[in-house]
């Protein structure tokens, strides 16, 4: 019976250690993924690093 409760805390702390291993790995590609998302588009970001400029002044760009 104990052999059964040893094995079930540690299978439980397996999954917790992927489950926090993923989460961490899914947030750094989440951030990669914005970064990128305007950053090789034809006429690059704006200041705020997320808005794709529309044009080569950016004048859809705050503060143009």
């Amino acid at each position: 019976m104990i052999l059964i409760i040893i094995f079930i805390f540690i299978l439980l702390v397996i999954i917790a250690v992927f489950a926090i291993n993923n989460y961490t790995y899914n947030n750094n590609n989440l951030e990669q993924n914005i970064e990128a998302g305007c950053k090789y588009k034809r006429y690059g970001c704006c200041n705020d690093n997320l808005t794709t400029k529309l044009d080569q002044n950016g004048t859809n760009c705050r503060g143009f």
